[in-house]
């Protein structure tokens, strides 16, 4: 059902921007799509990039507390700690960061923050970074032992969940 939504969405996107129904009034867009206008309106109205968009209740701060209560929401932060401590164990030879092959993640860290699976970038002996987002933002979670081991950048916003474990936020 969630694949159909996004699907959906996508589509009345491509719909409603003036792609191939452009000539056609909403009704007959919503009907060639096999849904009726108040459903295609409540869709529009109930996703998380229009709230994101139209609100303007956002930016990094509210944003970082929204991805960490998600995350809480689902796991407890020594459940993630023990995988991070797990990874980093098996890579204390390692010099350089990598990132984790996908078949190496687990499901559990790859559904954190769903629809979107993260980046898992191993820094050896110090923190694993699980990080969503790319070029216009970017956040996720720092996993490390303890604080001693998490980065320090004045340009990432930081909340602590518990030692060693942070959720953050680039700055825009």
């Amino acid at each position: 059902m969630k694949c159909l939504y996004l699907f959906l969405l996508a589509v009345n996107a491509v719909c409603f921007c003036g792609g191939c129904c452009a000539n056609k009034n909403e009704e007959d867009k919503a009907t060639a799509l096999g849904i009726s206008p108040e459903v295609n309106e409540e869709m529009m109205r109930d996703s998380p990039l229009y709230k994101y968009i139209m609100t303007q209740e956002h930016g990094y701060k509210i944003d970082t507390q929204q991805f960490l209560e998600r995350v809480k929401a689902k796991h407890e932060s020594s459940e993630l700690q023990a995988w991070a401590l797990t990874v980093l164990n098996a890579h204390t030879e390692d010099k350089k960061p990598f990132n984790l092959p996908r078949k190496e993640i687990p499901e559990f860290i790859l559904e954190l923050d769903p629809p979107i699976e993260p980046f898992v970038t191993v820094h050896p002996n110090s923190y694993i970074a699980v990080v969503w987002g790319g070029g216009f933002g970017f956040w996720g979670l720092f996993l490390a032992k303890s604080d001693s081991g998490l980065p320090e950048n004045k340009s990432i916003y930081f909340i602590e969940w518990s030692p060693g474990v942070q959720a953050f936020h680039d700055i825009q």
